[in-house]
């Protein structure tokens, strides 16, 4: 069984996103449509104190047989039924003062969620569209305890409300949560960030992919594939830049490039040398503060982008099966 935990992607500025243009051109859908069931796991737990109780617990697994399991395990790391203090620990998290505040927030902020499961069905209308043969998951929401964003398993999503309550959230505030990674924490990133994380999921990376280059392709069909599963989305929401950052990359892409050539950067095993260019912060180092981070990411996108222009016979699930980094890059023709 495959659990997957993804962490939320930081952003440099507090920026306002959209969600409702784009340019990008949709396929027909006739026909296509994605059989979604939504659980709001978020009204059990924590739900009302004390609703945990010894009878409750064959029921919760019933309805919930894989996803209790999961979040009361790896979620909020209370364990299971079978520790003596189970119900204790539940009832603790249930209880707690900040849970229920925060339960209140997340119903005010996020309503129904009616809109949010529009969108999930759209988005995972255009994934069976692309992968056919992919599995549609069960969608559950929950609340984490500001603990993980996103959990993936064969054939379920979760999504934890509460760390999408807004860049200015006070919980997030009184955290310590540094700017960059609170601008990323917004209602409009729910769907992108699930997305992303199942996308990855369903194509998880090579234990051989190892260097820069594959990582950076890699990370870049991941990008490439979610532009196509949420096409409304505007590519600086997909990759958490404010327009001011996506207008430095375009600026300079050709300087970034031309540094990891002459750096002999590209086949690089060096894990921490790769984080610097794959992984969230304020910045790129080594491109300076007016750099966003995960700029390995935005070039890895660009290679992928003009690899599929120049191959458009290429479907998206040949892109995604496709581990031959190199071959990529050298069937890009990439030159900025």
């Amino acid at each position: 069984m495959i659990i997957h935990i993804k962490i939320l992607i930081p952003l440099l500025l507090v920026i306002l996103f959209s969600c409702s243009g784009s340019d990008r051109e949709l396929p027909e859908l006739k026909g296509v449509e994605a059989d979604v069931n939504f659980h709001h796991f978020y009204a059990v737990y924590p739900g009302k104190p004390g609703y945990v109780k010894d009878d409750s617990i064959p029921v919760f697994y019933k309805r919930y047989p894989v996803f209790f399991e999961l979040f009361n395990r790896y979620v909020i790391a209370i364990g299971g039924p079978e520790r003596k203090d189970f119900l204790i620990m539940a009832n603790a998290f249930c209880s707690d003062q900040m849970i229920r505040r925060v339960y209140d927030d997340c119903r005010r902020i996020h309503g129904d969620l009616k809109t949010v499961e529009k969108d999930f069905r759209r988005a995972l209308a255009y994934f069976n569209h692309y992968f056919p043969e992919q599995v549609t998951p069960d969608v559950y929401f929950f609340q984490s305890g500001f603990n993980q964003s996103l959990l993936v398993d064969s054939a379920l999503l979760g999504v934890a409300l509460d760390k999408y309550l807004g860049s200015e959230y006070d919980f997030y505030i009184k955290l310590g949560l540094p700017r960059y990674q609170r601008a990323k924490m917004i209602p409009e990133m729910m769907v992108p960030d699930a997305m992303l994380a199942w996308t990855e999921g369903e194509f998880p990376m090579s234990d051989s992919c190892n260097n820069l280059l594959c990582r950076m392709i890699y990370y870049g069909k991941l990008q490439y594939c979610l532009q196509h599963v949420v096409p409304w989305c505007e590519d600086t929401l997909l990759f958490a830049f404010s327009g001011t950052q996506w207008q430095w990359c375009e600026a300079n892409e050709k300087k970034m490039w031309a540094w990891l050539l002459e750096n002999k950067m590209l086949f690089s095993t060096d894990q921490k040398e790769i984080r610097r260019f794959t992984d969230d912060g304020p910045f790129t180092a080594q491109f300076g503060k007016d750099s966003p981070a995960r700029t390995g990411v935005w070039l890895g996108w660009r290679i992928v982008q003009r690899y599929m222009v120049k191959n458009n016979g290429i479907s998206l699930i040949q892109l995604m099966q496709n581990q031959d980094s190199q071959a990529i890059l050298s069937g890009s023709g990439y030159n900025p």
